[in-house]
């Protein structure tokens, strides 16, 4: 694909609404995630008043039951569920890409056998397995960062399976018979003229792969796998619910990082609704 072409489908791109709203909304997350712990009066687990006490101009969003401030929890939270869901994207996006290129490239006996680990990885629940690693990792190991490792490291298959399907559609254009007539090696044709051709395709399962690992992040750590010491949107979640703050009428404690949770994967759909309008020439005529 053209760099020409790229820069054709990139201004499509910026012309769909729901890209611009999408990447306004995100933009707009990741700001109070870098700024918002410098506007916090608090740090997130310091005790500083009453236990859940409404939201007023001292406690900007209230308390929680141990008198924490929730705006301090939500604003150094929103950071570090964005950084783990990061982490697992790339991973996941990695492994994906690698396993789905070799697969559908060079087909055979590699297909064959990286196919079927696929489908077997897409046959286990990952939160099973993730949960199960979790039981024999001690407490204090499990960081922000070993989290989106553990995401990332099973949440690839589908994405392998997409980038499989693609490699597969290239490999026979006329483009990679010229390759091979002038003497590259499969590997090199493989990475340096398919993968190319994949490239806007590959952001797009990124954004997906994010999206879900967001997700993904807050269930398990509201099934209670929390990062040690650390602050999260799941972590909030998880105490609001293990507290039952909704009996308490505390909406203050898990409709904002609730909201959080739904604006960034609302965000990340319609970048990717828009990017897959965009790449999809079928999408385009429509």
């Amino acid at each position: 694909m053209s760099a020409s072409l790229y820069k054709e489908l990139f201004i499509s791109l910026f012309k769909e609404g729901y890209f611009r709203v999408g990447l306004i909304i995100l933009a707009a997350l990741a700001a109070l995630a870098v700024v918002g712990p410098f506007t916090a009066k608090y740090g997130p687990f310091d005790v500083v008043g009453p236990p859940y006490y409404p939201p007023n101009s001292q406690y900007w969003l209230g308390t929680d039951a141990f008198g924490r401030d929730i705006y301090s929890q939500m604003v150094y939270g929103l950071g570090n569920s964005l950084y783990i869901a990061l982490i697992a994207g790339l991973l996941a996006t990695a492994i994906g890409v690698t396993i789905g290129l070799i697969a559908g490239y060079f087909g055979g006996y590699a297909d064959a056998i990286l196919n079927l680990f696929t489908n077997t990885i897409l046959t286990i629940p990952n939160v099973v397995i993730i949960l199960l690693i979790a039981i024999y990792i001690p407490k204090q190991w499990i960081t922000t960062t070993l989290l989106g490792l553990l995401i990332g490291l099973f949440s690839w298959p589908w994405s392998a399976r997409a980038v499989r399907a693609i490699a597969m559609s290239i490999r026979g254009r006329d483009f990679i018979l010229v390759a091979k007539l002038s003497g590259e090696s499969p590997a090199e044709i493989a990475f340096t003229e398919v993968m190319p051709q994949m490239l806007a395709y590959i952001f797009l399962v990124f954004v997906l792969q994010f999206s879900g690992a967001i997700v993904a992040d807050v269930g398990l750590e509201a099934l209670g796998l929390l990062p040690y010491k650390t602050m999260t949107i799941g972590f909030m979640l998880f105490w609001a619910v293990q507290l039952s703050a909704p009996s308490y009428g505390a909406w203050w404690w898990f409709l904002p990082p609730g909201l959080i949770v739904m604006l960034a994967t609302t965000a990340l759909s319609m970048i990717a609704m828009s990017m897959d309008k965009a790449f999809n020439p079928r999408l385009r005529e429509e």
